[in-house]
C-alpha cells in the first residue's frame, strides 16, 4: 500500500515539472503531492502517537489550496483564461 503513496508523490512531482502553462494542472499536481505526503506521514507517524503533527500538516495543505485557488482566480481575471504563457520563469 505504501508503494501507491510513493507513486503518487513521484507522479505529482513529474506533473509539476512538466506542466508549465496550465495553472490548474499545476495546482492539481501540488494537491496530489500534498495528499501523497500526508498519506505517508499518517502511515509512519500513526504508530508513534504523533497524529497531531499530521493534523497540522493537513491544515497547512488546506491553506495552500486556498492560496492556489485565489492565485488561479487572479490569473483568470487578469489574463481572461487560466493558460498563461510566460507566467513561469523556471523552465525544466
Amino acid at each position: 500500500m505504501k508503494v501507491v503513496f510513493w507513486f503518487m508523490i513521484f507522479s505529482a512531482c513529474s506533473i509539476i515539472m512538466t506542466e508549465q502553462k496550465h495553472v490548474m494542472s499545476l495546482l492539481m499536481g501540488i494537491e496530489i503531492l500534498s495528499i501523497g505526503i500526508y498519506s505517508v506521514m499518517v502511515g509512519v507517524l500513526a504508530y508513534n502517537g504523533a497524529a497531531m503533527f499530521c493534523l497540522v500538516f493537513l491544515t497547512l495543505a488546506v491553506c495552500e489550496a486556498v492560496l492556489g485557488l485565489s492565485v488561479l482566480v487572479s490569473i483568470a481575471k487578469g489574463y481572461g483564461k487560466e493558460k498563461s504563457p510566460g507566467f513561469f520563469l523556471l523552465k525544466f
